[in-house]
């Protein structure tokens, strides 16, 4: 395995896409860090990098093994020192300089040509890029990113977050990753609230048809091949689950397919009744999310507590 490998950070959030949540960024940072990646390279032009940035460092000051390294323009890095100097309140990205690990101060002719030639460093250097651009006509910089990894790059290990279905499968991969991590024990007390959003479906039902043929399904949705439809994550996230920890222990196996749905119906309510107990600070009972064959009893429990009368 190579080791001190770069992952890197690129791009900016789109309007009409929901935010890359910090969780979904750190599981990706953690879920790297094995396979060789210890630094985090990105810039803090915009508010997603400035996340990836944070990220990182709360992810090294936790202990984890990794380094920050920040490409930013020199016009940026002399306005920190000015700001430094005289002792002047300094705004969320030129707090981060001065915690970076490394900083790689980037000139040019012009204020743009030093932004693009920071957008080409991260690219260049980065063993493994995850950019989020714009495709709009309007945008410069999405297409110009774009455009150079096409051109100078074709063979990057890349992965384009702006894409719908690439968003889809960083959460699928977060989620699955979340739940090994917890040896497919989730407790109800302690599940992170970025889960119980991503693993509930607005509408169960419309998800019906996909037990017609259970087994089928799980095995199409746990491939890593094709498009990642990010309404299908809660079916993922639960066939994952389903086929790995409950069939494996149950010698007949036939029995428990034609029930699924029943089973997924279950986790569904389970799932909602924690998040309205968040809500409103309803302390229940702990137990795995993921213990299937106790989802009766479990709703029996939750729904006859004296909290939830």
């Amino acid at each position: 395995m190579e080791k001190h490998l770069i992952l890197g950070f690129l791009g900016k959030n789109l309007k009409g896409h929901p935010r890359l949540s910090d969780d979904v960024i750190a599981q990706f940072i953690r879920g790297n860090v094995p396979l060789g990646y210890d630094t985090v390279l990105t810039g803090i032009n915009g508010v997603f990098e400035r996340n990836c940035a944070n990220v990182a460092l709360a992810q090294r000051d936790a202990g984890l093994g990794v380094k920050l390294t920040i490409a930013l323009t020199k016009q940026k890095f002399e306005i920190y020192l000015r700001f430094a100097r005289d002792g002047r309140p300094m705004n969320d990205e030129l707090k981060i300089i001065p915690q970076a690990d490394d900083l790689q101060i980037i000139g040019g002719d012009s204020s743009l040509s030093a932004r693009i030639l920071c957008d080409r460093y991260i690219i260049d250097n980065s063993d493994l890029l995850y950019y989020s651009v714009s495709a709009q006509e309007s945008d410069f910089r999405g297409r110009y990113i774009s455009y150079y990894l096409a051109q100078n790059h074709p063979l990057k290990n890349v992965c384009d977050l702006s894409e719908r279905s690439a968003r889809a499968l960083v959460a699928k991969e977060a989620s699955l990753r979340y739940i090994r991590l917890h040896d497919m024990a989730v407790s109800s007390r302690e599940i992170d609230k970025i889960y119980l959003r991503d693993w509930l479906a607005p509408a169960p039902e419309q998800l019906k048809k996909y037990f017609k043929n259970p087994e089928v399904t799980a095995l199409h949705l746990l491939r890593d091949e094709g498009a990642c439809d990010p309404k299908l994550l809660p079916l993922r996230v639960f066939f994952y689950v389903f086929s790995n920890s409950l069939l494996e222990r149950i010698a007949e196996q036939h029995k428990y397919w034609p029930n699924s749905w029943a089973f997924f119906k279950d986790y569904q309510e389970i799932l909602r009744i924690i998040r309205l107990a968040r809500a409103n600070d309803i302390e229940i009972q702990d137990f795995n999310v993921f213990d299937f064959l106790r989802y009766k009893s479990i709703l029996r429990e939750m729904l006859q507590s004296p909290d939830k009368k």
